[in-house]
């Protein structure tokens, strides 16, 4: 393989540096179950990576147009704040060392998330990540969400870095089409979902962990 020079990587929040979609996919089976939808793991798993706005397409298109969407997304949403508060938000193995890797080879960083800005921004506190990374871009700052290219080409304008020189980090497949799409380098690293066969042909390298990301990538930075 020939050496890459990245001068900064991009991760993505949920389910590559956090362990909340277990958390969150818990929470949509709960709820829906209670309010008597038949919301099913995949169409869960389907709104893995997307915004607000497309995984309420997700669902009409799943339950029907009448689904009392916001009572529904409410409830599911007190049960996923009920978790952190009580339990906490776990980080992912090898995290904190792959990201003092990259601080002592002074490669910039970024959150590129389907978060909204606020959620994004909560989770990163009471994780002690905030302060990790200078550039957050959440759902609110583009137009198009994942796996349209936006929200990885505003980070990289963000970062001041050519895409060709971002290396992405991401566990989802509309992420990982996202980062690809926007001309970037993408390290897939599966979390409660397999990856689709074109994200693995598509990305440069796929990890079953945060560790193992740390491990191969002193070979391209």
């Amino acid at each position: 393989m020939s050496r890459t020079k990245f001068e900064a990587v991009i991760f993505d929040l949920d389910g590559l540096m956090i362990d909340t979609e277990r958390i969150a996919s818990d929470a949509w089976l709960r709820a829906s179950s209670e309010m008597g939808y038949p919301l099913t793991e995949n169409v869960v798993h389907e709104m893995i990576g997307r915004t607000g706005p497309d995984s309420d397409a997700i669902l009409r298109k799943n339950l029907g147009e009448e689904v009392a969407l916001d009572e529904l997304k409410a409830l599911r949403l007190s049960y996923t704040d009920d978790h952190i508060a009580n339990i906490g938000i776990p980080l992912k193995p090898g995290l904190l060392e792959l990201l003092d890797f990259l601080d002592g080879r002074k490669i910039r960083k970024a959150v590129a998330t389907s978060s909204t800005q606020e959620r994004a921004a909560m989770k990163l506190k009471r994780t002690g990540l905030f302060e990790r990374f200078p550039v957050v871009i959440s759902g609110d700052d583009v137009h198009r969400g994942k796996p349209a290219p936006d929200i990885y080409l505003e980070t990289a304008v963000q970062l001041g870095v050519s895409a060709n020189r971002c290396l992405v980090l991401e566990d989802s497949d509309a992420g990982a089409r996202s980062a690809h799409a926007a001309g970037m380098q993408v390290i897939v690293v599966p979390d409660i979902k397999p990856p689709a066969t074109d994200v693995v042909a598509l990305a440069l390298r796929v990890e079953q962990s945060l560790s193992g990301v740390l491990g191969f990538l002193p070979q391209i930075i």
